[in-house]
Formats: C-alpha cells, structure tokens, sequence
C-alpha cells in the first residue's frame, strides 16, 4: 500500500509541474447571471437507420447546464408540418427517446418541418421553432493521415506528439443544405493482462485475459461543423479534417474510427456555428452546450424568457473506417502480455508519459493500469465483437 500512495504522491506533483509551467487556454463561462435556472432543451429526430427521436431537457445552473434541480414535465410532444403528433415518453431521467418505424404517426422525411412541444409542470409551455428536414448527399469517404502536434510532457517541456489525423470528403449542395455536422468516436481493442502487479512478487491470478471492444468519443473542444461559405465547390469538398487523436497503446490491437454525417439546415447551421464559436462545447455534440448562444425554443407563456438549446431534423450517414496496424509501427499493446511483461507493464519506451495517462485508481490496488485488470471496466466496453470488426 505504502507503494501505491507514493506512486499517487508522484502522479500528483506531476500533474501540479504541468498546470503551473504551462499555458492553458481559460474557457469563458460568461452569461447573463439572470439565466441561472432557465431551461435547456437538446433534441433532435433523425433520418437514418433507425430513424428516432432523442430531446433532453436540464437547467442551467452556475456551473453549466445540470440535472439538478430537476425539470418536472406533464408532456412532451413531436409535431410535423403536416398536423401529426406523437406523445414521448423517457428512458431515463429527464430524456426522451423514441424509434420512428413505418407504424409511428411520424416518421422523418426529406422536406417536412418537425417540431416538439413541452409542458412543464408549472405551466409553462416551451414550443421549438419548425425544422425542415434537409437531405444528406453521400457517399462519405473517410480518411487518415500521419501527423504531430506540439503539447507538453510531465515535466512541463514541449515535445512532439505522434498523431493520426481523421478527414472526410462527402457532397454539399448549398441550393439544398445549409451545413454539415459530425460525431466522430473511436472503438479500438484491447486485451486485459490481470496479472500485472505494482509489487513484482505478487503470484500472477489463473483468470484468463478478456478481450474487450471499447468505444469512446474524440476529445475535442471545437463542434465539427461545415458552413456554405466554407464550400467552394457546390458539389463536393475533400479532406476535411474531423479529428486529431493521440496515437497511444490503445490503437496498437486494432483501431476503427466511426463517423456520423448530420444535414443541417439554414438556421440549425447557425446555431452549431454560434456554439463552435463560442467555445463552450465540452463532451459529445448532443450534451447541451452552455447557455451562451441563444436558441429556437420559445415560452409561448412569456416569449421574452431565456430558453436555451435547440431541436433540429436531420437525416444521418454513418461511415466507419479500419487502421491497419503497419499504420502505427512498432506499438505494442497497452496492457503487457506473458512474452513482454514488466514491472511497469503500460510504459512503452516511445510513450514514457502513457503511465500517467493510464493510471486510474482501479478497484485492485496492485494494478498498475485499471483497462489492464478488467477492460470491462472501461465506459463503453464489451466483450462482444462487432460485426464490422475485421483483423
């Protein structure tokens, strides 16, 4: 145990070397103090496969947007253009979800104006503004491409970072769409080693290594959105870039970048815009942005009342794309096996930072690295192969 608090005494000191010799940008959380309370609402109903419904609602809080306290809802509705609605219902606290098949009373089309309605408990009633649905051109061709970045290592130095530089080249037709958006994740390999110890003469356990699919979504600061003004052909545009990710021990098993193409229109265009611009966005692209950039949602109780958020119609591409191994080099996989265990099983010589990156605080304070113990542990992880995966 001794062993263990020193080793997080160490990974503590170094974490302060960095934040006090280097210089971070500071995120501005400025917005009107008044807002503090004001409902979020996030939405979107999808044309894809499957075509689905997803709304959340929070408030915003001093801190952001939260869960707490808590918005009561008497009822959510999804409208079209055409008179249709449909009653959503939550599959978890403060979030509404719903496939659209061939059954539902609305299903997305190209060319139809959706909206949703929500009547809170007190009896405001919030209304989003009418999205009609643009199409989505593809075919989407995924790239990659080597490359650096410059960042700071333990001891507050600049070094070059190994990348891998995820581009797309898709269609655009500016009579048509407004804009494009893009989630992009990772999903890579990984095979636990449960036997790797702090202390060398700990006995290795019987169990069998698991082999996991983990999947996680690129860490970015910037929404990956495309504007008309930004085209310069009307038809098509190539190598756009979506993501520069780390080329660290988890690629080494085998890594597939995922990516979903969004169609936005006019107005939905704007607002993603506004939030990039911002610079408020943290975390996935559907977790409601803070609440600086003003919304399509209206109180029909009191029209000059903050709502902030938005609800677009969009129909969805879903492309994936495999990295071959030789892409990476000599990458040895993250967690040590029986032919190359070390006492500091997730350090490569390349990537003497990785300990820092892969210490977690796993359940078994004898592990070095918590995806080693049990990759199941990971967010996201399964045991099950995906269809797509080929080695």
């Amino acid at each position: 145990m001794t062993t263990k608090l020193n080793f997080i005494r160490f990974v503590f000191l170094l974490i302060a070397v960095i934040t006090s010799t280097t210089c971070i940008k500071e995120i501005d959380f400025e917005f009107e103090r008044e807002a503090i309370g004001s409902v979020v609402i996030q939405g979107r109903i999808v044309k894809g496969d499957p075509s689905f419904v997803r709304v959340n609602l929070s408030l915003l809080t001093d801190f952001g947007v939260g869960s707490l306290p808590a918005i009561e809802v008497e009822e959510l509705l999804l409208l079209d253009d055409r008179g249709n609605e449909i009653v959503l219902e939550t599959d978890r606290p403060n979030s509404y979800y719903r496939v659209l098949d061939d059954d539902s009373a609305i299903t997305p089309e190209v060319g139809v104006g959706y909206q949703i309605r929500a009547t809170l408990a007190d009896g405001r009633i919030i209304e989003s503004e009418p999205d009609v649905l643009p199409p989505n051109q593809g075919p989407v061709d995924l790239g990659f491409l080597s490359g650096v970045e410059l960042v700071f290592n333990g001891i507050g130095l600049s070094e070059n970072e190994p990348r891998i530089l995820l581009t797309v080249d898709s269609k655009f037709d500016k009579d048509r769409i407004g804009g494009l958006l893009w989630d992009v994740k990772n999903i890579y390999r990984v095979t636990d080693a449960n036997f790797i110890r702090l202390n060398p003469a700990d006995t290795p356990d019987p169990a069998t290594p698991k082999i996991c699919y983990i999947t996680e979504r690129t860490s970015s600061t910037k929404v990956n959105v495309l504007t008309a003004d930004e085209v310069v052909s009307n038809e098509e545009f190539k190598g756009f870039e979506l993501a520069s990710i780390p080329i660290t021990l988890n690629l080494a098993e085998g890594y597939f970048f995922e990516v979903r193409q969004f169609s936005l229109s006019d107005k939905a265009t704007e607002y993603w815009f506004a939030v990039n611009q911002a610079n408020e966005f943290q975390g996935g692209i559907f977790q409601s942005p803070i609440g600086v950039v003003r919304s399509n949602m209206i109180n029909l109780n009191n029209p000059t009342e903050d709502v902030f958020g938005y609800f677009f119609a969009t129909e969805e591409l879903l492309s994936r794309k495999k990295v071959d191994k030789e892409f990476f080099g000599d990458l040895r996989p993250r967690c040590a096996t029986a032919s190359n265990l070390t006492r500091l099983g997730c350090i490569n010589s390349l990537f003497p930072l990785d300990l820092l990156k892969c210490f977690n605080s796993a359940d078994d304070p004898r592990c070095i690295c918590g995806v080693c113990c049990d990759c199941l542990a990971a967010e996201n992880s399964t045991e099950v192969r995906p269809d797509f995966w080929v080695d």
